[in-house]
């Protein structure tokens, strides 16, 4: 019945729903920035987990030069085309279980 309404009846209705779809979107984006930032935390984890086994292997803790010497042992050729290959391929596959030369 908006015609039996006044105009600033009216106004005041589409105000209140503004109002709603406004909470409803602060909602929604603090939602999302919940997800995002438990999806960031998850990969932050990986990543540090990557480093662990990388300390590991190196029997001592990583610094800054480590990560550019990796960077450019993972750009040689033979790593370059290997790797990717290396940890792409499926786990049932037997060659995927066997380590690769220490």
């Amino acid at each position: 019945m908006p015609e039996n309404r006044t105009l600033s009846e009216q106004v005041e209705v589409q105000r209140a729903k503004v109002a709603t779809e406004q909470q409803r979107l602060e909602e929604l984006l603090v939602r999302q920035r919940t997800e995002h930032s438990d999806e960031k935390r998850a990969y932050n984890d990986l990543l540090c987990e990557c480093g662990k086994l990388i300390e590991k292997k190196l029997d001592r803790p990583l610094t800054k030069d480590d990560l550019f010497r990796f960077a450019r042992f993972l750009d040689a050729r033979s790593i370059a085309t290997f790797f990717p290959e290396w940890m792409n391929k499926p786990l049932n596959d037997k060659k995927s279980k066997e380590k690769p030369n220490d």
